[in-house]
């Protein structure tokens, strides 16, 4: 039961995201773009997950961790060297590195 909620999951992600990707690229109220990556979030600052663009096996690893669109994140701290950054997600930290971080787009709360 719980693989089949999982799928069902990543679906409806993937779905969110080929539907709605040349949506999220602009506002609609400007020619700005109005999204950037998750490792470009300030310290302290929170934002929505617009898209995930990963591939394979890491998307379905993001997902099962929470990862997904329209989820809210937020930025704890970065390691004293900058990688891997920590997120609070789902009410838990959650550690990623900077690679996998520069592909997630966000907007800001």
């Amino acid at each position: 039961m719980h693989n089949i909620t999982i799928i069902i999951i990543i679906i409806i992600a993937f779905l969110f995201i080929y539907s709605s990707r040349d949506k999220l690229s602009k506002c609609h109220d400007c020619n700005k773009k109005c999204h950037f990556t998750l490792d470009k979030l300030e310290k302290g600052k929170c934002a929505i997950i617009l898209r995930i663009e990963y591939n394979g096996n890491i998307s379905r690893r993001m997902a099962d961790m929470g990862i997904i669109p329209g989820q809210r994140i937020c930025f704890i701290r970065k390691s004293p060297l900058g990688d891997p950054l920590e997120y609070c997600v789902m009410g838990y930290n959650l550690s990623l590195r900077k690679e996998e971080a520069k592909s997630i787009f966000i907007k800001l709360e």
